[in-house]
């Protein structure tokens, strides 16, 4: 059954049986609710890494944070990842894009450190000109 196992339709199952519109999730706690072993946990974090990079825009429940949590389990404490799943952001964009001429047609949506520097610059030369003018 691993190898049939569709992660998109398991996260939004999920999700729905849960009722809940923000939840924290480990891959831990969704391989336990639906019975997988742990050939699964890669194919379930790449997809949740992938939501969280919003490179599948139409999925319904993208992921807006991440954060490692330590489980103090002993004898082996680890590190795990915890994801926090929002319903229906599915279609916004994560950010106001800067558009500055460098990137290309295909990557026009994508907001580059230098669109960040860009967009810092101008706001520095507008805070600059108005002192100016008030002075």
């Amino acid at each position: 059954m691993e190898a049939d196992v569709h992660i998109p339709t398991l996260i939004e199952r999920f999700m729905e049986n849960t009722d809940e519109t923000e939840r924290w999730v480990t891959v831990h706690e969704i391989r336990t609710y639906f019975g997988l072993d742990k050939t699964v946990s890669q194919a379930i974090t790449g997809f949740l890494h992938r939501c969280y990079a919003r490179t599948d825009r139409a999925f319904p429940y993208p992921v807006v944070r991440i954060e490692k949590s330590s489980l103090e389990e002993v004898p082996h404490p680890r590190a795990v990842n915890r994801y926090l799943i929002v319903k229906g952001l599915a279609g916004l964009k994560n950010i106001t894009i800067c558009k500055t001429g460098r990137a290309d047609e295909y990557n026009r949506d994508v907001f580059t450190d230098f669109d960040a520097i860009d967009h810092f610059d101008r706001v520095l030369h507008r805070k600059r000109a108005a002192k100016k003018l008030q002075k």
